[in-house]
């Protein structure tokens, strides 16, 4: 039987963890041609987020901690998160609730179609402020154009991921990750699902202006020599 770990950084997310988990595990309840495991990485926060980590492991044999030492960002969790994973497939998404666990089932179709890596396009963020809508249209447009065009417009980190891609990525060493751009420039076959982002469960954003500009200012010239 075929295995899919969720990838889920969580940093200061107390309130949304238990309600993460419930509804991932109330949308794969009927599947039942695949072991699904929860891979947290607890990304240092400061607040309760990893005693309600350790109570959901109590009750769910299947769900498992890493523990960071700090505050890694999201890249840095991902990077924590796949290169320990061992499954045929990872879903990588936030802890939330922003990636719909209602599109998981439509990333395991396209990959069961042959797809071995389905990405997620946002269509909508409510509640998401001009400056921050601006922000990511500027992004998208650079990110695509100094990319030669392999990072496609609203690509979220919300994925799934084959085996044989996650190889491939954990073989880049890179010290400046970019996860977005990395995965399709890797290669293999893959194929957007559009996605509603959802409003955040509980507590606020901490895609904050300056960071999410850092990030893709980073993220640019650290995955294009263009520039």
């Amino acid at each position: 039987m075929k295995s899919i770990t969720f990838i889920i950084p969580a940093y200061n997310e107390e309130r949304n963890v238990t309600e993460l988990h419930r509804q991932i595990s109330e949308n794969i309840s009927d599947i039942s041609n695949y072991r699904f495991y929860y891979l947290f990485v607890e990304n240092g926060s400061t607040d309760n987020t990893y005693a309600e980590l350790l109570d959901l492991v109590k009750l769910d044999k299947n769900v498992k901690i890493l523990k960071l030492s700090r505050n890694f960002k999201m890249d840095g969790a991902i990077a924590a998160g796949i290169n320990i994973v061992d499954s045929d497939a990872a879903i990588i998404m936030t802890a939330n609730l922003q990636d719909d666990p209602k599109v998981i089932k439509d990333f395991i179709y396209k990959w069961e179609e042959g797809y071995e890596h389905v990405y997620g396009i946002v269509k909508s963020r409510p509640g998401k402020s001009k400056i921050r809508e601006f922000n990511s249209k500027v992004f998208y447009k650079l990110a695509n154009k100094f990319s030669d065009s392999l990072i496609p417009k609203n690509v979220s980190d919300y994925r799934l991921v084959d085996r044989k891609v996650l190889n491939a990525v954990r073989e880049l060493n890179e010290v400046n990750r970019f996860y977005r751009g990395f995965f399709s420039w890797v290669g293999f076959k893959s194929i957007g699902v559009e996605f509603n982002r959802q409003k955040r469960f509980s507590g606020t954003s901490h895609a904050k202006t300056w960071p999410v500009l850092n990030f893709a200012i980073k993220g640019i010239f650290a995955f294009s020599a263009k520039p």
